[in-house]
């Protein structure tokens, strides 16, 4: 049995997961960075971007290299700026959001073991590009989370690990639903199979002289399972799966 969602549902889907999520990037020191940022939270549908501009740490090199946006309003614009990495957690907690920090230090969980959609408030913490998160929003994160890779590079570019795990998130609200358990075929004994000549399932031309003429009535399950939602994409606007499908 193959189901599928509606476009009224699949829009009500990528509308919970932007309201759900927030992205916060701590300290960025690369303008082209933060503009690859913007457009991946622009495609996945997230609103809720946060930009901390620390200004209280002035020996911290985060905050020594941070971007200086007051000559760039558009691009601050498309932000909401902090002062400070405390004030963003503050805001967050307060706002009912569990923060997720991405970091290789451990203890890091795979990415593709978190559950998003059980996760109903989720802030995804980004550090700057050559230092990373900041010790406190580490240490302020429920959850520390990396991107797993097997090639010989330790790290992504912020701009693709956001990608990346924004990938996930929608992927995991959209398609993550339960598939039908294995049906095990019928036994003999249910079949009435277990007094039946060997000959009695094969078709009327092959079966010996004096075989029963009556066909084999094989019951079938009389409960389906949940519906697979393979057939989800071709309910979607043809537009939004292929910005989902290109990054």
């Amino acid at each position: 049995m193959r189901g599928t969602m509606s476009q009224g549902a699949a829009d009500h889907i990528w509308a919970k997961v932007a309201d759900n999520t927030a992205i916060v990037v701590e300290n960025p020191s690369d303008v082209h960075n933060l503009e690859r940022i913007q457009r991946a939270c622009q495609v996945f549908g997230i609103r809720d971007v946060r930009l901390i501009q620390e200004s209280t740490k002035p020996k911290d090199p985060r905050c020594q290299k941070a971007l200086d946006l007051v000559g760039r309003p558009a691009l601050g614009a498309k932000c909401r700026v902090l002062q400070s990495t405390a004030e963003c957690v503050k805001d967050l907690t307060s706002e009912g959001f569990k923060s997720l920090a991405t970091t290789l230090e451990a203890p890091s969980v795979n990415l593709y073991d978190l559950d998003f959609v059980a996760s109903r408030k989720v802030a995804i913490w980004f550090g700057q590009e050559k230092h990373g998160l900041s010790s406190e929003a580490v240490e302020a994160a429920e959850t520390r989370v990396f991107v797993p890779m097997v090639g010989m590079v330790q790290s992504l570019n912020v701009a693709a690990s956001l990608a990346v795990i924004l990938a996930e998130v929608v992927r995991q609200h959209l398609f993550n639903q339960p598939l039908p358990a294995p049906v095990a075929p019928p036994s003999a004994a249910k079949r009435g199979l277990s007094e039946a000549p060997d000959d009695a399932c094969q078709p009327p031309s092959k079966r010996s002289p004096g075989a029963p003429a009556e066909e084999l009535a094989v019951p079938l399950p009389t409960e389906a399972g949940p519906a697979i939602l393979d057939g989800l994409t071709s309910s979607i606007a043809p537009a939004r799966v292929e910005k989902f499908l290109s990054v």
